[in-house]
C-alpha cells in the first residue's frame, strides 16, 4: 500500500495538484478551487488514502505546500496541528486550555472550535471559539503570540460561540473579537501581536470578513452583529453599513464582492445585491436586485461564471443557482438535501458536501441540478468545509480528518472503503509544546464523541441519541399548555373574578419569565447586546400571550368549560400560525391543496374532541 502514497506525495511535491488553500474558502476566500484539472468522468468510489483522529469542531483543513493544518479540539484543550499531506503524520501538535460553556440554545453545537485557521508568511493563526486569537510558525509549531480579550469586553465571543474565520492582508490577522453589543473589528500586526486598528461600532457576528477593492478603496467587508459594514483596510475607518439582524441575532454567511457589487443573505432572508458607490468622499449603498425564492442560513454561496451556486434554506435544504447580474433563478434542486452544505467551485463542477456527509459532484452548467456524482465521505457529520486537491478531497468530520483520492476507488458506487487496519489511521508523532508557554500543551485529552454550523456553518449536527432531544420540550409544553387551561380554570373558580386570576398569571410570567432569565444571563455575563427590534418584537410576542391568557380566562367566564374552549384554542392556533407566516412570506407558488385539508382536519379534530367529551 505504500505505492499509491508515494507517487501522491511526488505529485504533491512536484505541484502537481491544485493551488495552496491556505485559508477560510480558499486562496481567494471566494470557494473558488483555482488550477483545478477538468474531468470527463469521475469514479464510482472515492479510495481512502489515510485516516487520523484530530479532534471535535468544525473548522475546515487548510493546506500550505505539503502541510495540512488543522485547528480542533481535545477535551478542554483548543489543538493546532501540522501534518504531513501525503501520509497524515503529523508533523507537529500544539495546545492550550480553552475551556468553554456552550449557551444552553446551542449546547448541541459542540464546543468547538469553529473558525478556521488562515496561513500566510510562514504564520498560522487561529481563533478559538471563546475568542484566543493566536499565531504559531507554520514549520515547527512554535507559539508566537496570543491575544485573550476578557480584560477588554464584558463578553469574548457571541452567544453561541466565535464562528468568523481570520482574514490576513497587508502583514495584518483581522478579526472581530469581542462579544454581544460590545466588540471591535480590529487588525492585528501579523508579526508582533500589536494592534494596527480597531473599528468598535458593534460587537462581532458569525459570518467571515473579506478584504476586497470597492470604489478604489481597499475594504474589509464583513458582518457585524446588526449590520453589513464595509470598513477602511489601511486605517479602520467605517466608510458604509447597512443595517441587517436575523432571528436569533445569527449573521452567519460570509458577503460575496464582485467589483462595487456586494452580495449577501442570512436566516429568512432573500438573497440580495447592493451597488457600493463614492462620490466626493460620501460613500452610499444601492440596491440591486434580490431573490426571495432562496435564503442562506448558515451557506456561503459561490460566484463563478456569472452564476451565484449556493444552499437554501428553503424546503429543508436545497441547493441553487442564479444569474449573478440580475438575480433571477436559474434552477433550483429538490429539497431535503440536508441542513447545511460546503459549496465549492472548480475545474466547471460544483462540489456540495452536506452536513449529513454526502459529497456531491454537479456541473456548473446547464439549466437544471444534474449531478453526475454523489459519494458518502464520513462515518459521522460534516460541517467543515473540504479541500479539493487535483488527487482528491480533504474532508473534516466530528473528530477524524482523512484524504480520499478520485482515483483508484474500488467496490460498490459510492462506497468509500474502510481503510485496512491498523494501516492507515495513525495519530503520527507528537510535537513537545516548548517549556513555561501554555503550561498543559502538551496533554492529550481524548476528544468528546460527538449540529449544528457554523460557517459558516455556523454548528455541528447532532450525535445520534440527542438529534430527537428537542422531542423532550415539545412534551414539556404539551403538558404545560395541556393542563394550564384546566388549572386556570380552577383557579378563577377559586378566587370568583378573572382579573385576580390574570394577576396571578401575571405574577408566575415575572418569576419564569423575567427573574430566571436574569439571573441565568447574569451568569453567563450575557446581560449587553439587546437590540432594539429584538426587543421590541419579544415584547410584542409577550403582550400575544398575555392577551390569550386573557381571552382564555374571559372565555371560561363567559361559560367555556375547558374541554371546548382548549381544543378550540390549540386547533385555531396552528391555522393562524399558518396563515400568518404565509402573509409575512408570500410563498412563490400557490398553496399544496393538503394545507386546506389540515385546515378542516384540525377544525374536525376540535369538534370530534368536543362532541365525544366525556360528561362528569
Amino acid at each position: 500500500m505504500k505505492g499509491p502514497l508515494v507517487v501522491l506525495a511526488l505529485l504533491l511535491a512536484s505541484g502537481g495538484g491544485a493551488a495552496d488553500w491556505p485559508q477560510w474558502r480558499g486562496p481567494a476566500r471566494d470557494g473558488r478551487i483555482t488550477d483545478l484539472q477538468t474531468r470527463a468522468a469521475w469514479p464510482e468510489a472515492l479510495a481512502p488514502a489515510w485516516k487520523v483522529t484530530v479532534g471535535e469542531g468544525h473548522a475546515s483543513p487548510v493546506v500550505a505546500g505539503d502541510h495540512v493544518y488543522v485547528f480542533s479540539r481535545e477535551g478542554e484543550d483548543e489543538v493546532v496541528r501540522a501534518l504531513e499531506l501525503a501520509s497524515g503524520q503529523t508533523i507537529w501538535r500544539q495546545a492550550y486550555p480553552a475551556p468553554y460553556e456552550m449557551n444552553p440554545a446551542a449546547h448541541a453545537h459542540g464546543k468547538g472550535p469553529k473558525g478556521t485557521p488562515v496561513v500566510a508568511d510562514g504564520r498560522v493563526c487561529t481563533l478559538g471559539i471563546s475568542g484566543i486569537l493566536s499565531c504559531w510558525d507554520a514549520g515547527d509549531g512554535r507559539p508566537l503570540w496570543r491575544k485573550e480579550f476578557a480584560s477588554q469586553f464584558s463578553a469574548t465571543s457571541p452567544l453561541y460561540g466565535t464562528a468568523m474565520s481570520p482574514v490576513v492582508d497587508g502583514g495584518r490577522v483581522i478579526a472581530h473579537v469581542g462579544g454581544p453589543g460590545d466588540g471591535a473589528l480590529t487588525a492585528f500586526d501579523a508579526a508582533t501581536g500589536e494592534v494596527a486598528w480597531s473599528w468598535t461600532g458593534d460587537g462581532p457576528g458569525y459570518a467571515s470578513p473579506v478584504v476586497a477593492e470597492i470604489g478604489g478603496a481597499r475594504q474589509v467587508v464583513t458582518f457585524s452583529e446588526s449590520f453589513l459594514v464595509g470598513v477602511s483596510a489601511d486605517d479602520g475607518t467605517l466608510l458604509w453599513q447597512l443595517p441587517f439582524t436575523t432571528s436569533w441575532v445569527q449573521n452567519a454567511v460570509t458577503p460575496i464582492v464582485q467589483g462595487d457589487t456586494v452580495i449577501y443573505s442570512g436566516l429568512d432572508h432573500p438573497v440580495q445585491a447592493v451597488k457600493v458607490t463614492t462620490k466626493d468622499g460620501r460613500w452610499t449603498t444601492t440596491p440591486a436586485w434580490e431573490n426571495d425564492a432562496v435564503a442562506c442560513y448558515m451557506s456561503t454561496p459561490v460566484l463563478a461564471d456569472g452564476r451565484i451556486f449556493g444552499f437554501s434554506q428553503r424546503k429543508h435544504g436545497q441547493f441553487f443557482a442564479l444569474d449573478a447580474a440580475s438575480g433571477e433563478t436559474v434552477w433550483l434542486s429538490g429539497g431535503r438535501q440536508g441542513d447545511n452544505a460546503a459549496v465549492l467551485a472548480g475545474g466547471g463542477v460544483l462540489f456540495l458536501l452536506t452536513n449529513e456527509a454526502t459529497l456531491i459532484v454537479a456541473p456548473q452548467a446547464g439549466e437544471a441540478f444534474a449531478p453526475k456524482r454523489t459519494w458518502p465521505v464520513a462515518g459521522s457529520p460534516t460541517w467543515a468545509h473540504p479541500v479539493v486537491l487535483d488527487e482528491g478531497v480533504l474532508v473534516k468530520d466530528v473528530e477524524t480528518l482523512a484524504l480520499l483520492r478520485f482515483e483508484g476507488g474500488t467496490g460498490a458506487a459510492g462506497i468509500v472503503a474502510p481503510p485496512p487496519a491498523g494501516e492507515r489511521e495513525t495519530t503520527g508523532a507528537v510535537a513537545r509544546s516548548p517549556a513555561g508557554e501554555t503550561g498543559a500543551a502538551d496533554a492529550v485529552a481524548p476528544a468528546p464523541a460527538g449540529e449544528r454550523e457554523t460557517t459558516g456553518a455556523v454548528a455541528r449536527s447532532p450525535e445520534k441519541g440527542a438529534e430527537m432531544s428537542w422531542i423532550w420540550f415539545v412534551v414539556g409544553a404539551v403538558l404545560s399548555w395541556g393542563l394550564y387551561g384546566p388549572v386556570l380554570h380552577k383557579g378563577q373558580m377559586a378566587l370568583g373574578n378573572p382579573l385576580k386570576a390574570f394577576l396571578f398569571v401575571g405574577f408566575a410570567y415575572f418569576l419564569v419569565g423575567v427573574l430566571v432569565p436574569l439571573a441565568s444571563l447574569a451568569s453567563q455575563g450575557q446581560l449587553k447586546g439587546f437590540t432594539t427590534a429584538g426587543m421590541m418584537t419579544s415584547t410584542w410576542a409577550g403582550v400575544l400571550g398575555a392577551l390569550g391568557a386573557v381571552c382564555v380566562i374571559y372565555a371560561f367566564r363567559a361559560g367555556g368549560a375547558p374541554l371546548w374552549v382548549m381544543p378550540l384554542v390549540f386547533a385555531g392556533a396552528p391555522i393562524v400560525n399558518v396563515l400568518y407566516s404565509m402573509w409575512q412570506h408570500p410563498p412563490k407558488a400557490a398553496p399544496s391543496p393538503m394545507l386546506y385539508v389540515g385546515f378542516l382536519m384540525a377544525a374536525a379534530g376540535a369538534y370530534m374532541v368536543l362532541h365525544y367529551k366525556p360528561q362528569g
